[in-house]
C-alpha cells in the first residue's frame, strides 16, 4: 500500500462549469492577496480565467438556441479556468509545503493523496547556455530539476516573451534527464540570438517554463 499525504483537490472539467466558476473564482481571488508573489501571480492568472468563463457562460445562456459556437467557447473557457486552478493548487503546494491548513485558508478542499501520485515539476532554474565544443551546438546548464524524469529544452529565434515561437529541440537519448545536455541546433538557429526555455517532465505531463534565458546569445 502506498503511504498518503494530503494534498489540495485538483478541479475537474467534467463538475458543472458554474460550479467551477464560482469557486476557482472565490479561491483565486484569496491567492491573489497573498504576500508570497509567486501564490499573487498564480491567483491572478486563475481569477481572470474564471472570469472569462463567466463572461462565457454568460454569451451562451442568452443565446437561447445554444448555438454550437457558444457551447464550444463555454467548454475552452471551462478547460482554460480548470487548468489555471490546478497551476494554482501545485504552485500553492510547492510554496507552502505540507501545510493543509494554509492551504484552506485560501478556501482549497483537501484531500488525502498518494505520495506516489507525481506531481507537476516547478520551473528549472539557474539555467544558462554556452557555446558546445563543435560547432551548432550549445550546452544548456539548470540546476536539477525536483520530480522531472526528463528535461525537455525550447529556443527560439524570435522574441523571448513569445511563447508560441519556441521549438523544441529536446535530445532524444538519455542525456534529456541531465541538468547539463549539449543540443545541436538547427542549421538556421546557427548564428542568430536566441533565447532558451528549460522544462521538466514527469508522468504528470510537462512542468513550468524556466524564465527565458539566453540573452540572445548566438550559437556558431
Amino acid at each position: 500500500m502506498s503511504d498518503r499525504k494530503q494534498k489540495i483537490k485538483r478541479k475537474s472539467k467534467k463538475t458543472n462549469h458554474l460550479t467551477n466558476k464560482e469557486s476557482i473564482k472565490t479561491i483565486a481571488d484569496n491567492a491573489v492577496l497573498s504576500t508570497n508573489t509567486v501564490i499573487s501571480a498564480a491567483g491572478g492568472t486563475a481569477s481572470g480565467k474564471a472570469v472569462t468563463l463567466g463572461n462565457a457562460i454568460t454569451d451562451a445562456n442568452n443565446k437561447r438556441s445554444a448555438s454550437v459556437s457558444a457551447t464550444g467557447a463555454e467548454t475552452d473557457a471551462d478547460d482554460a479556468a480548470v487548468d489555471a486552478y490546478n497551476d494554482m493548487a501545485t504552485i500553492i503546494e510547492q510554496q507552502l509545503p505540507d501545510n493543509p491548513n494554509a492551504w484552506k485558508a485560501f478556501g482549497c478542499e483537501v484531500t488525502d493523496a498518494a505520495t506516489t501520485d507525481a506531481s507537476k515539476c516547478p520551473a528549472g532554474e539557474n539555467c544558462s547556455v554556452s557555446q558546445g565544443d563543435a560547432l551548432g551546438t550549445a550546452d544548456v546548464h539548470h540546476d536539477p530539476i525536483p520530480g522531472a524524469t526528463t528535461n525537455k529544452v525550447l529556443v527560439t529565434k524570435g522574441a523571448a516573451t513569445d511563447r508560441t515561437s519556441y521549438i523544441d529541440v529536446t535530445n532524444t537519448d538519455a542525456s534529456s534527464s541531465k541538468s547539463n545536455t549539449t543540443i545541436t541546433l538547427p542549421s538556421d538557429y546557427i548564428g542568430v540570438p536566441l533565447n532558451w526555455i528549460v522544462i521538466g517532465h514527469n508522468t504528470a505531463g510537462d512542468g513550468f517554463d524556466s524564465t527565458p534565458f539566453g540573452g540572445g546569445r548566438k550559437i556558431n
